[in-house]
């Protein structure tokens, strides 16, 4: 994800809401720790 926001520096925001969005659908029944990890780092 963060090398995506690197290469795309134009949409750093539209990638930004999308790992918010990833994160709040996912946090809910936390299935999958480590993406929710990975998200917390970026967001």
């Amino acid at each position: 994800m963060e090398q995506i926001m690197k290469d795309f520096t134009f949409g750093k925001e539209q990638v930004l809401d999308i790992a918010r969005k990833l994160k709040e659908q996912f946090s809910i029944k936390p299935r999958r720790p480590a993406m929710l990890e990975e998200l917390s780092k970026i967001v």
